[in-house]
């Protein structure tokens, strides 16, 4: 589901709303034709291929513009999801995540824009679900890099062109 509204404050200031959000009632995986599908949304382990699959999550963002100068804030949200059936680990669980990013935007010209901003911007870990839960080809650094924030905190600087 997908919703985004802007609007003008003033004169010379205006504001927008964007949201993407992603609801999996059924993920299904059959590994061959002789076996019961598993139900997988919501889950992560070795039956449902490793890789957490939450039911819900979203991107929220909003934006402060003023003149050519724009302010954004942005929250990433992964559901919680839980073990499966087939996995055997220390965390049955792993619980809601949301991470903060910001990203500050000027418009030098009609032709070039300049970005610069930050990622994980409280610096959160992400959660670690420790070494055999997939090993180090699908499970890198006790945690599920394709998923979550490994990094931590970055930081990035960009320019735009249009032509």
């Amino acid at each position: 589901i997908g919703a985004s509204y802007r609007t003008e404050v003033l004169s010379d200031v205006n504001f927008s709303f964007a949201f993407d959000g992603v609801y999996t009632e059924r993920y299904d995986i059959q590994s061959d034709v002789a076996t019961s599908a598993i139900q997988c949304a919501g889950r992560f382990g070795t039956l449902c291929n490793i890789n957490p699959i939450p039911k819900w999550k979203h991107l929220a963002g909003v934006t402060l513009g003023y003149h050519e100068f724009s302010l954004l804030t942005r929250w990433r949200f992964i559901g919680a999801i839980s073990e499966d059936a087939g996995t055997d680990i220390i965390v049955k669980r792993i619980s809601p995540q949301s991470y903060f990013d910001m990203t500050a935007s000027i418009a030098v010209n009609k032709m070039f824009d300049f970005n610069l901003g930050v990622t994980n911007l409280t610096d959160k870990d992400p959660p670690v679900v420790g070494g055999t839960a997939g090993g180090t080809a699908f499970n890198s650094g006790n945690t599920f890099p394709n998923v979550y924030d490994s990094l931590g905190r970055t930081y990035f600087v960009g320019v735009s062109a249009k032509f």
